[in-house]
């Protein structure tokens, strides 16, 4: 890929790259998701949401380590370490 079929702002990001800077646009507005192969970046609304789910998902999961029933808390238990080990 040549830096040329870059998108211009970007161009101008890494035309210095011995200093450390920030990009002044919204990083949706790159279009570096073809080049990286990646899904799109959440806006921060969806960010948010999923943040808020991801906290609605472990407190359920810490309500079913309570329970009575032994294979629940099992797999919430599993369930827990296999998301800390991410």
């Amino acid at each position: 890929m040549k830096i040329a079929d870059l998108e211009p702002s970007i161009q101008r990001l890494i035309s210095n790259r011995n200093t450390v800077s920030r990009y002044p646009e919204p990083i949706e507005d790159a279009g570096i998701e073809q080049y990286l192969g990646k899904q799109p970046l959440l806006s921060k609304e969806d960010s948010a949401k999923l943040e808020n789910l991801f906290r609605d998902a472990l407190m359920v999961l810490e309500e079913e380590l309570k329970s009575e029933d032994h294979e629940r808390r099992i797999k919430a238990a599993s369930e827990i370490l296999r998301l800390k080990s991410k």
